[in-house]
C-alpha cells in the first residue's frame, strides 16, 4: 500500500469522529440549543450505564475463550505499561513546570490514566465498516474491538477509584498555604511549622497569633451557634444511641425471661425470632453499604466493568456459552434488544464530546505550561513509548500477527485523559475547573495528534 493509500485509510476513520462532533458542537450552541448541559449530562448517564455495558454484553462473551486469554493478558499490561510512564513523565513535569503543590495530584493523576475504554472502541471500530480500511470485511471486526478492548480498560477504572480517590482526597485534607510568585506553597503539610530565622520572622508569627487569639465579635457568635449546633446534634446522637442499647438490653432480658409483665395474670409474649434478626441484619447491611470500602467497590465494579466480568463468565463456562450464544427464540430476543442499545454508544459518545467543547475553556489556576506539559506527555510522549513496547514485543514473539490486536494496543497509549478524573474531583470537591480547562485543550489537541499518530501506526502496521 502506498502512502497516499495509508494518509487515506488512516484518516478517514478520525474524519467520521469529527463529523458526529461536529454534530454535537451544532447542536449545543446557542442556535439551536438542543444539547443543553443537563441534556448532554442526561446522555452520559445512560452511555455509562446502558450503552456501554449493553455492547459489551452483545459482543464480548463470543471471543472470550479460555484460549484466548493466552494473548488477551497484553491489553491490560499494554495500560500498566502506559500509566507507569505516564506517571514517571508526569512526576518530572511538576518539577520541571514548578506545578503548586495543591494542584499535583490532578496533573499527576491527568497525565497518568488515559480514557482506555469507549474513546479507544470508538476509533477503531470505525476501520471494521470502511472499504479502504486493511481490516474491512473482517468476521466480527466490531465483537473484536470490544473484545479486545474490555479486556484491559478495568485497569484505568481501578486507579481512578482505587489511587486517584485516595490521592485526591489525601490531597484534600492536606493544609496549604498560599502561592507565592514563582508557583510555591507559603503553608506547611502534615502539621509542620517553620523555624523562626529572624526577628522579621518572629513577627510576623506573632501577628498571626495575636490575629488568632483575637477574634471578632462575629465570629464569637457565629463559632457559639456552630458549637451549638454541634452539642445539640450530640445530644440527639447520645439519646439514640442510649435508646438503642436500651432496646438491645430489654431484648436480652425477654429472653431470659427477666422482664414481667404489669398485670399479673396476662400471659408472656416470646419475642419473635424472625424480627429481630430482620433488624439485626439491617443493621449490619447499613453499617455495611455506608462505609469507604463498599463506596470504592461500587465505583471500580461499575456497569462496564460489571459487564465484561459478566462476558468473561459466560464465555470460559461452555453451557453458559452455548445458552446464550444458541439459537433459541428468547436468548436471541435478548441479543438483539442488547445489540440494538450498544449501537447508540459511539455517535452518543461523540455528540456528548462535540457539545462539550461548545462553551470553551474557563479560568483556571494551573498555568499555560503545566496544560501544555500534559498534552505533551500524553499525545507525544506516550504514543512513542507505547509504539516501542509493541516493538520490543514483537522482537520477543509474544505479539500476535494481527492487525487489529496491534491497532487496540496502540490506541489504548494515545487516548488523552481518562473522563472520570472530572467526576472524581468533582466528587471530592476540588480542582474543578482546572481539570476542565485540561480536558478541553487536550481534547482539540487530541483530534490533530490522533490523525498524525494514526498514519504513522498504518505505516508500521502495514
Amino acid at each position: 500500500m502506498d502512502f497516499g493509500s495509508i494518509v487515506l485509510s488512516s484518516t478517514l476513520p478520525l474524519i467520521q469522529v469529527l463529523a458526529l462532533s461536529l454534530f454535537g458542537m451544532l447542536m449545543a450552541s446557542s442556535r439551536f440549543k438542543v444539547l443543553s448541559p443537563s441534556t448532554r449530562f442526561s446522555l452520559s448517564q445512560l452511555t455509562f450505564y446502558l450503552f456501554n455495558p449493553s455492547l459489551i454484553l452483545s459482543s464480548a462473551p463470543q471471543s472470550f475463550t479460555p484460549e484466548a486469554f493466552s494473548t488477551f493478558w497484553l491489553f491490560p499490561f499494554s495500560c500498566f505499561y502506559n500509566m507507569a510512564f505516564g506517571f514517571i513523565f508526569s512526576i518530572i513535569l511538576v518539577q520541571i513546570v514548578k506545578v503548586p503543590r495543591n494542584l499535583r495530584a490532578i496533573v499527576i493523576l491527568a497525565a497518568t490514566i488515559g480514557n482506555y475504554g469507549n474513546l479507544t472502541i470508538v476509533l477503531a471500530s470505525s476501520l471494521c465498516t470502511l472499504t479502504t480500511s486493511p481490516i474491512y470485511g473482517r468476521e466480527n471486526c466490531e465483537k473484536d474491538v470490544v473484545t479486545f478492548v474490555s479486556s484491559g480498560f478495568w485497569v484505568g477504572s481501578i486507579a481512578i477509584w482505587v489511587v486517584g480517590y485516595n490521592v485526591i482526597v489525601g490531597q484534600k485534607h492536606k493544609k496549604v498555604g498560599p502561592i507565592d510568585d514563582e508557583g510555591q506553597q507559603n503553608g506547611y503539610l502534615n502539621g509542620d511549622t517553620p523555624e523562626p530565622s529572624n526577628g522579621h520572622t518572629n513577627g510576623h508569627i506573632n501577628g498571626r497569633i495575636e490575629d488568632v487569639e483575637s477574634p471578632s465579635k462575629e465570629s464569637i457568635n457565629r463559632e457559639s451557634d456552630e458549637i451549638q449546633e454541634i452539642d445539640d446534634v450530640v445530644q440527639i446522637d447520645d439519646s439514640d444511641s442510649m435508646l438503642e442499647s436500651r432496646n438491645e438490653f430489654e431484648i436480652e432480658d425477654e429472653r431470659e425471661g427477666l422482664v414481667h409483665s404489669n398485670q399479673p395474670n396476662q400471659q408472656k409474649k416470646r419475642p419473635n425470632v424472625f424480627i429481630i434478626l430482620w433488624e439485626t441484619l439491617k443493621r449490619y447491611f447499613v453499617k455495611i453499604t455506608s462505609s469507604k470500602l463498599f463506596w470504592l467497590t461500587k465505583k471500580i465494579l461499575n456497569p462496564p466493568v460489571l459487564a465484561t466480568v459478566i462476558s468473561i463468565i459466560i464465555g470460559c463456562i461452555p453451557f453458559l456459552r452455548n445458552a446464550y450464544l444458541g439459537e433459541g427464540v428468547f436468548v436471541q430476543t435478548i441479543r438483539n434488544i442488547l445489540n440494538l442499545l450498544g449501537s447508540v454508544l459511539i455517535p452518543s459518545m461523540m455528540l456528548v464530546m462535540g457539545g462539550n467543547l461548545v462553551g470553551g475553556p474557563v479560568t483556571s489556576s494551573l498555568s499555560k505550561k503545566a496544560i501544555a506539559g500534559v498534552c505533551i506527555v500524553r499525545l507525544v510522549l506516550l504514543p512513542s513509548v507505547q509504539l516501542l513496547g509493541v516493538y520490543l514485543a514483537d522482537l520477543a514473539k509474544l505479539m500476535p500477527k494481527d492487525f487489529l490486536f496491534r491497532y487496540v494496543i496502540l490506541i489504548n497509549g494515545t487516548v488523552p485523559t481518562a473522563t472520570n478524573l472530572g467526576t472524581l474531583v468533582t466528587l471530592a470537591g476540588v480542582g474543578q475547573a482546572d481539570i476542565s480547562v485540561l480536558f478541553f485543550w487536550e481534547y482539540v489537541f487530541a483530534l490533530i495528534m490522533t490523525c498524525f499518530w494514526n498514519v504513522v501506526y498504518f505505516s508500521v502496521l502495514l
